[in-house]
């Protein structure tokens, strides 16, 4: 059985809903191992639990799926920002960086802080900071 999941206990800080997709494969996953995962999943704090077999039939086999995704987004939500939208960049990504990785804060190369330079001088620095990878050769380094 394949899995895939974010659970609320991982996104809880940031009150975004979580669905667990479980890819249901007929010839080695039992209907009690699916009952056992999907119990655990709302254990933990799933908003919902739904198989989904569009690997065999297609749109059909993701129906459920997706009539949970669409359940999900009607719903109320208190989702809110990790940050205020008001800090600057840099400040937006150390953010970042500690609250999602645990990091004790950030060191931005010379390239990164010059691009945040910028982005602030554009007038951007007011949007919303979302894609920040942690890796040594993500955007936010010269490292490539």
């Amino acid at each position: 059985m394949l899995l895939s999941t974010s659970l609320r206990t991982s996104l809880s800080p940031f009150f975004i809903y979580s669905l667990l997709s479980l890819t249901f494969d007929y010839s080695s996953d039992s209907e009690a191992e699916l009952a056992l995962v999907r119990e655990e999943a709302f254990s933990a704090g799933a908003d919902a639990a739904v198989v989904s077999n569009h690997w065999a039939k297609g749109g059909a086999g993701a129906k459920d799926l997706a009539e949970a995704v669409i359940a999900i987004c009607e719903g109320e939500s208190g989702f809110k920002f990790l940050y205020d939208l008001d800090l600057s960049i840099k400040e937006k990504i150390e953010a970042i960086g500690k609250e999602i990785y645990r990091a004790d804060g950030i060191q931005l190369s010379d390239l990164a802080l010059s691009q945040v330079n910028t982005y602030t001088r554009q007038g951007y620095s007011g949007l919303p900071s979302e894609c920040c990878n942690p890796s040594r050769c993500g955007p936010w380094t010269d490292k490539r």
